[in-house]
């Protein structure tokens, strides 16, 4: 129990510590207006066969994919994006080897920082290979788990002044 505590308190000041965001477009409010985009499917196989080239997890490319459209979308409305980085918070799945068949949500949260700024799309999946591998391991999963139990046990008044200290990026 001690060592899940111990956990848990070095991964709230790992998050208390971090800089701040990159400024993007990408950055406002929070709202109920919510947008949705779809694309044409990729075969499981290449991904795959792409992940096996880099070393990579299927979930490092698809990030890696998904930061390279982040990346075209900025560039197409003419922002700058040459060495931005931005962050992103990323769903991970919590559940022990061989127990998918069981019921309910065991998922934590992963703060990630996307490579926006890297033109080549290897080299950036490399980058999101390497920010995904250090985000695993056996102390950040227990916190993980543990930030999200707690964030939703904890007064109201703690969650407000905790989304107040995180808001510390300016707006564009």
């Amino acid at each position: 129990m001690t060592r899940k505590g111990m956990d848990f308190a070095g991964e709230l000041a790992r998050i208390a510590l971090m800089g701040s965001d990159s400024p993007t477009r990408f950055k406002g409010r929070l709202g109920v207006k919510k947008r949705v985009a779809w694309a044409a499917p990729l075969p499981l196989e290449d991904v795959k066969v792409m992940g096996k080239a880099l070393g990579c997890s299927i979930n490092d490319v698809l990030l890696a994919m998904a930061t390279g459209a982040l990346r075209e979308y900025l560039q197409a409305r003419g922002d700058a994006v040459d060495g931005l980085g931005i962050r992103a918070i990323v769903p991970v799945n919590l559940r022990p080897q061989g127990r998918g068949h069981e019921l309910g949500n065991q998922f934590g949260l992963v703060f990630l920082d996307l490579p926006i700024g890297i033109d080549d799309p290897w080299s950036a999946c490399t980058r999101c290979a390497g920010t995904c591998r250090n985000s695993r391991g056996p102390t950040s999963r227990s916190s993980r788990s543990g930030s999200c139990t707690w964030s939703g046990t904890v007064p109201r008044s703690c969650r407000t002044r905790s989304r107040r200290f995180s808001r510390r990026t300016p707006r564009p």
